[in-house]
């Protein structure tokens, strides 16, 4: 089948910026008085909005996603390593019907969480007292999930732990101004503010986050040079990081799908729905430092964790996320 048979070749075509150069020259050859002009545009402006079907496979996907990580989060012990980890997340995936990895799933130790596309080490085991950073997504009947977890193996000093609050407080301030006709670039202020007022504004140099669909990193991002406005439909991730050479790093990500805005129990209307569903490490978190709205938000997210995840659970990875998922 040839696409000169479906296409008028004395017209107009849009060309994506994936067409292959090998097929495009051979068809400008064999059309002369074909107009070729740039297509990306309009492609990239409809993968931006989903419709309901692509939301329902994508909250599927990050459903499996979520099992996963709460899995790994429980498998995880002092004195593994971190490609055994990453290995046992991937089994997992495929064992819950995933076709396929979003990504190469990163998984860092220690100081390895100040790089931000690590490849999980064979020899590199895990220590008491160090972060475990897992980045890990994978895809579900052709879209890709994706998430960013910062655990710790058995405890977590102050430092870290302050690093931590830190950028969690950061994905709920960006989160909190999520509705259509908001800039991109304004939700990353929220979280860039933050952080640079605490001083690790040069840790993190990077977006905050990115469009997901058929493709892990789609047209369209979170950053500060983005100044076009958020839509219903639109899926993307709230990722920011604060990444230390040499000591460790931080980074929690979400993805957040816009809505039009609906009502919820306390009389709010919400412009965002969470495709993430997993515990932040509560070990992480000092509730003295958190007033009466910020614990009554991070439980009732945790609430919905345990409710949405728990039945894809056995008993003992059951445990885990009760524990993790606790009211402050």
């Amino acid at each position: 089948m040839y696409l000169i048979e479906h296409i008028d070749t004395k017209g107009v075509i849009g060309i994506d910026k994936t067409f292959p150069a090998r097929f495009l020259i051979p068809l400008q050859e064999r059309c002369p008085e074909l107009k070729t002009v740039w297509g990306s545009d309009c492609v990239d402006g409809v993968r931006a909005v989903k419709n309901e079907e692509e939301i329902k496979i994508m909250r599927q996907a990050s459903v499996i996603n979520d099992m996963v990580m709460e899995r790994a989060a429980a498998y995880i012990k002092e004195g593994m390593t971190e490609k055994q980890i990453a290995d046992f997340i991937e089994a997992e995936y495929y064992k819950e019907g995933a076709t396929g990895l979003s990504f190469d799933t990163i998984v860092c130790f220690g100081a390895n969480a100040a790089d931000q596309h690590h490849s999980p080490s064979e020899t590199r085991t895990l220590k008491a007292g160090e972060c475990v950073l897992i980045d890990m997504g994978c895809i579900w009947n052709g879209y890709c999930s994706d998430m960013t977890r910062t655990f710790y193996c058995k405890s977590v000093d102050e430092e870290q732990a302050a690093i931590h609050d830190l950028v969690r407080t950061a994905v709920e301030k960006a989160e909190a101004i999520i509705k259509p006709g908001v800039r991109f670039c304004d939700i990353d202020a929220q979280a860039r503010d933050l952080i640079g007022e605490a001083g690790y504004g040069e840790y993190w140099k990077i977006r905050l986050g990115h469009f997901i669909g058929q493709e892990d990193h789609e047209y369209g991002d979170v950053s500060p040079i983005n100044k076009n406005v958020a839509e219903p439909g639109m899926i993307f991730s709230i990722e920011p990081g604060i990444y230390i050479e040499g000591s460790h790093g931080v980074r929690l990500e979400n993805e957040l799908l816009v809505c039009e805005g609906e009502k919820n129990e306390y009389g709010e209307f919400l412009y965002f729905e969470p495709i993430t569903y997993v515990p932040f490490d509560l070990d992480a978190i000092n509730p003295d430092i958190m007033n009466a709205e910020d614990k009554e938000r991070l439980n009732t997210y945790h609430a919905t964790v345990y409710e949405k995840v728990s039945p894809y659970l056995d008993d003992e990875e059951k445990e885990w996320l009760k524990k993790y998922t606790r009211a402050i």
